[in-house]
């Protein structure tokens, strides 16, 4: 299986942790922060990643079986495509390619936006 570090994982979860620690600070201790901080822009870095050729073959069966309906929470999906009208429904590994997943109609469900972000964070 692929080897590599996903550092866009790893810097979204250190935000996470120093946000959960923020939350913890008094209202006058985080207007300090803010005060104090030496730049109102963000740093910038780079994010190498490898990405797979998905099957546009699989994509579509999967969206086709799911007839605008999310597989895992079972409401339709939260909004239109602007492009053509079609429900907006994410399609998601079962088992993670990366973890050696198969792209296949039988190892991918289509989810709305909030089920994917929760199979992934959640």
């Amino acid at each position: 299986m692929l080897e590599e570090r996903n550092t866009t994982v790893e810097t979204e979860e250190e935000l996470y942790q120093a946000v959960k620690q923020a939350m913890k600070d008094d209202r006058i201790e985080r207007k300090r922060h803010l005060e104090n901080r030496k730049s109102i822009y963000p740093e910038v870095y780079e994010v190498a990643t490898k990405a797979f050729k998905r099957n546009p073959y699989v994509i579509t069966e999967v969206l086709i079986r799911a007839k605008g309906v999310c597989e895992k929470c079972n409401k339709k999906a939260p909004f239109n495509r602007a492009s053509d009208g079609s429900p907006y429904l994410e399609v998601h590994h079962i088992k993670r390619l990366v973890d050696g997943g198969e792209d296949t109609v039988e190892n991918a469900m289509a989810v709305c936006p909030n089920c994917h972000r929760e199979l992934h964070y959640g």
